[in-house]
C-alpha cells in the first residue's frame, strides 16, 4: 500500500483536497470540468427514470397476462381491448 507521505515526497505538486482554493471557472479546463459531474448526473437520472418506465409497463403487463388468465382467453386479445 502507498503512504500518503511517499506521495507527497514523490510528487511535487502535492496538495491536500481541503487546502484547495474555491473552484474557479475562469479557465475553459474548469468549466469542462465543472461541467462533468452535472453531465453525468443528468445522465443517471434519465437511466433511473427510464427502467421506473420499463418497471411500470412490466406491470401493467403482467395485470393484462392476469386479465387473461382470468377469463381464459389469450393476451393478444386483451392487448386489442385496451
Amino acid at each position: 500500500m502507498v503512504r500518503l507521505e511517499y506521495v507527497a515526497a514523490v510528487t511535487s505538486n502535492f496538495m491536500p483536497v481541503t487546502d484547495l482554493p474555491p473552484w474557479d471557472t475562469s479557465r475553459p479546463q474548469s468549466r469542462l470540468l465543472s461541467t462533468l459531474p452535472a453531465a453525468v448526473a443528468e445522465f443517471e437520472r434519465d437511466i433511473i427514470s427510464e427502467r421506473a418506465e420499463a418497471i411500470k409497463q412490466r406491470g401493467a403487463g403482467d395485470i393484462l397476462v392476469s386479465i387473461a388468465n382470468t377469463y381464459a382467453v389469450d393476451l393478444s386479445m386483451i392487448n386489442r381491448l385496451s
